[in-house]
């Protein structure tokens, strides 16, 4: 295959084979552009695409795990714990003697 400067050598005394060629040139720049536009449009999708599966990951994530400052550690967890074994002891107790003389 030619090299364009090879291509234009041999036409540089032949203006009809010039024209041709510089026909040729421009149909397959309006190719090239075309083919440019498409991919343009697919990536546009492409990425309207991801940027709805990232904000469906984001709100699973949410849903999954959470606000962390909803989350006890394990110091209030321990905490809670001792209450509601505080609390269950005092239903199981009698009440107190000061009540039964009112």
């Amino acid at each position: 295959m030619k090299t364009a400067e090879e291509r234009l050598r041999e036409l540089a005394h032949n203006p009809a084979g010039l024209a041709e060629y510089a026909a040729q040139l421009q149909q397959q720049l309006a190719e090239k552009d075309q083919a440019l536009a498409q991919a343009q449009q697919e990536l546009a999708q492409k990425a309207q695409q991801l940027a709805e599966a990232q904000a469906i990951i984001a709100e699973l994530k949410r849903e999954l795990f959470g606000a962390k400052a909803d989350k006890l550690n394990a110091e209030q967890e321990e905490h809670l714990r001792q209450l509601l074994g505080d609390r269950q002891e005092q239903g199981q107790r009698s009440p107190p003697l000061t009540h039964l003389l009112q």
